[in-house]
């Protein structure tokens, strides 16, 4: 059987190739927009390759975003999929139901369409309020969950258990800053946690009002944004550039920062802290 790489590059242009498919109809075969879809829909030999060098490139992507203090095997750790499924799970484990349900509980901060909510509080009937100012293709507020997440609500179903019977999570529409601190003070001092998970430029936000109002916090930083924060620093006085050095920049706003991996692929370091005072 070839390699990979003599596969991928019996077709020269597979890298290319790969950067205009549909990754829906690459990895499953069907897409729902159909001939709409702005993307290829390869077939045959072209189909073959294209899928060849995806899996080469993930298994770069594997070896290019593993952290050195990372202890999980970066062959070994599951699907980007499922890291809403074992974010929740290690909060579970870390700050349990009980607190993470006390008072208006969780805040999920730049939650997107809220899979992460929806975790907490249809599977796990945990209170948690999406915080996200996005309009997501126009639709009305509230959680989109993921097909695996459907498939559960379908299992659901099938077991006798209607939606209407687990818990909802709520959706505020707007962005997460000081301003909403102030206009939402009663579900801020009465929340049990700040959370963000790929939280993009609403990570920094999340560290620093939780810092402020005396709350604990859980944040897995990705994409750093150095044009949008160039004031942004280091306490040796270097610019914060890499993805590296804003884990860093984080850490250093307070000593009771703490951190952990979680078992999934891409940017899977938790930076967290159980503060109990304000800062």
């Amino acid at each position: 059987m070839p390699s990979v790489r003599h596969q991928t590059e019996s077709c020269p242009d597979v890298y290319e190739m790969a950067k205009l498919a549909c990754k829906y109809f690459t990895n499953t075969g069907h897409c729902s927009a159909g001939n709409a879809c702005r993307f290829k829909h390869y077939t045959g030999d072209g189909l073959k390759a294209v899928r060849v060098c995806w899996i080469q490139q993930r298994q770069e992507n594997r070896r290019t975003q593993h952290i050195s203090s990372d202890p999980t095997d970066p062959h070994h750790k599951s699907s980007a999929t499922l890291r809403a499924a074992i974010f929740v799970q290690w909060l579970v484990e870390t700050y349990g139901t009980s607190y993470l349900s006390s008072g208006t509980g969780v805040l999920d901060i730049g939650g997107g369409r809220g899979i992460i909510s929806f975790e907490l509080s249809c599977k796990s009937s945990i209170p948690s309020t999406l915080i996200d100012p996005r309009n997501d293709h126009d639709r009305e507020e509230g959680v989109r969950p993921n097909k695996a997440q459907r498939q559960w609500l379908k299992q659901q179903s099938k077991n006798g258990v209607k939606p209407d019977n687990l818990l909802q999570p709520s959706h505020i529409r707007t962005t997460f800053d000081s301003e909403f601190i102030t206009r939402n003070k009663d579900l801020v001092e009465r929340s049990s946690i700040f959370i963000g998970m790929h939280a993009d430029q609403a990570t920094e936000p999340i560290v620093d009002q939780a810092l402020a109002c005396g709350k604990p916090f859980a944040v897995l930083p990705c994409c750093v944004f150095p044009r949008e924060n160039p004031g942004r620093r280091l306490k040796d006085g270097r610019e914060v550039l890499t993805y590296e050095e804003f884990v860093q920049f984080l850490e250093e706003k307070d000593e009771r920062i703490k951190k952990a991996f979680l078992p999934f692929e891409g940017r899977n370091l938790v930076l967290y802290a159980e503060a109990t005072e304000k800062i």
